[in-house]
């Protein structure tokens, strides 16, 4: 169980100098009948990631990742149902799964 007691499972794999990287996550089902949050979702992240340079006393790491969601993640974190635009100022937004996000990052330590 991860820090948010939902359960997941992550993994890397060594090629060489290269790391890859996956980690699922999963939410359960709520017991209330708001369909907006309640659903149960899934989450899945990949990254890959590889020195740049190594030194005697300092490293660079450089790695890419993107993440994907079930349309019950998308919709539990970015839709607006009907019934909540009714109550607030938004517009109905109904979303798929899908990629939820891509990124880079450079790590020097």
């Amino acid at each position: 169980m991860g820090a948010s007691n939902l359960p997941w499972v992550d993994g890397t794999y060594h090629l060489g100098p290269i790391i890859l990287g996956a980690s699922f996550e999963h939410a359960l089902e709520k017991d209330d009948d708001d369909h907006d949050t309640g659903s149960a979702w899934n989450r899945l992240k990949l990254s890959i990631s590889a020195p740049f340079y190594e030194g005697q006393y300092d490293r660079v790491v450089g790695s890419l990742n993107s993440q994907f969601g079930a349309s019950n993640y998308l919709r539990t974190w970015y839709g607006v149902s009907n019934a909540r635009a009714s109550r607030s100022q938004f517009r109905a937004y109904d979303t798929h799964g899908g990629m939820v996000s891509r990124g880079a990052d450079l790590t020097w330590s």
